[in-house]
């Protein structure tokens, strides 16, 4: 079950501007279902494909969503090699995945034809190589884009990669997001832990992607030192090592000590980290979706986003999301307040 907090909505956008809204996107998904509708007219969805080509140029938590979509093809189809086409980021930690045989990281690598071809994400070079390579078989986003519409909603990311394989599985129902770690990863997160003494501890991500996306890092601070004072958590702040010097301003603004873990772990280490944190609360990010997989109790701080497709699942996660209000011009994020995200904690803990 999955715990929603909103504020009021404020959906004053006129028809043409919606039309015109994400563009070149739209005419992807266009040309895209176009082209397998003519491929599948002619094609057979009962193939026992030998190999298996999954496109998805996307980044860490839109792959994370995707990894129900290989669990099922290859129970569809043991044995068939499924190869990935991803961007290098999400290969760090789809190597361990038991369900993928072969990734790589460039369209150019892409050098022969597939019988079976499941465009999850890709772009322009992704569909002149299905031209120029065609399978007999193609299924992709796009179809799903134009076809489904929710009578309330919208279809999150996880819903949309297990209807894009659909045609394929008849009954099939969509399994749980998974990732999978070394043994290396989960020794060196226990020695980490051990050297540093943390044991009952939060981890608190304020980085994103875009910056409209971000709580602001005084609440972040001021969030921490409550946590500190009324549950006796330890803090870590995770992020790249590029926001190192951000993450050091953020804990000047504590009163009292946190660790910056900046660049300290590599994507699956993270994952063995958030397995052992007792608490998660960051914006819509990568870290985010490995902490809901990790299985850690978390609280994740939505902005502008659309309500539903990137959510966290299962009972363990809360969402706070806020839309913006363009009348007073103050952003979304600017909305969440200290008071609301630990109200959200109390009751994941409590």
């Amino acid at each position: 079950m999955l715990f929603v907090s909103f504020s009021h909505s404020d959906f004053e956008l006129i028809f043409p501007m919606r039309l015109l809204h994400n563009l070149p996107e739209k005419m992807l998904f266009a040309a895209n279902a176009f082209l397998s509708a003519c491929i599948n007219l002619f094609g057979n969805k009962s193939l026992q494909p030998s190999e298996i080509l999954v496109v998805k140029i996307d980044e860490i938590g839109d792959m994370i969503s995707a990894t129900p979509v290989f669990k099922l093809l290859r129970e569809k189809y043991p044995n068939a090699k499924i190869n990935l086409l991803c961007k290098p980021i999400c290969k760090t930690f789809m190597q361990f995945n038991p369900n993928v045989d072969f990734i790589f990281c460039s369209v150019s690598d892409w050098k022969k034809r597939y019988e079976l071809v499941i465009e999850l994400r890709g772009t322009r070079a992704t569909l002149l190589k299905s031209l120029q390579y065609l399978p007999s078989y193609r299924l992709d986003r796009g179809t799903v884009r134009f076809n489904y519409r929710p009578a309330s909603g919208n279809l999150s990311d996880r819903e949309t990669n297990f209807l894009v394989i659909k045609p394929l599985l008849g009954e099939s129902e969509m399994p749980l997001p998974e990732l999978f770690s070394s043994p290396s990863d989960k020794d060196f997160i226990d020695n980490f832990l051990t050297q540093n003494n943390l044991q009952h501890f939060a981890i608190l991500h304020a980085a994103s992607n875009l910056p409209v996306k971000e709580w602001a890092h005084e609440r972040f601070a001021r969030l921490a030192d409550i946590l500190i004072e009324q549950y006796g958590f330890q803090i870590v702040l995770i992020g790249a090592k590029s926001e190192s010097e951000r993450i050091a301003s953020l804990i000047k603004l504590m009163k009292h000590k946190a660790m910056n873990l900046a660049g300290a772990f590599s994507l699956t280490q993270l994952f063995e980290f958030c397995k052992r944190a007792s608490l998660y609360v960051g914006n819509d990010s990568g870290p985010m979706h490995i902490a809901n997989v990790a299985g850690t109790p978390l609280v994740g701080l939505f902005g502008p986003v659309p309500y539903g497709v990137f959510y966290p699942f299962g009972q363990k996660a809360r969402v706070i999301h806020h839309i913006s209000n363009t009348k007073s011009g103050e952003s979304s994020m600017e909305t969440i307040s200290v008071e609301e995200v630990l109200a959200e904690i109390k009751l994941l803990l409590e």
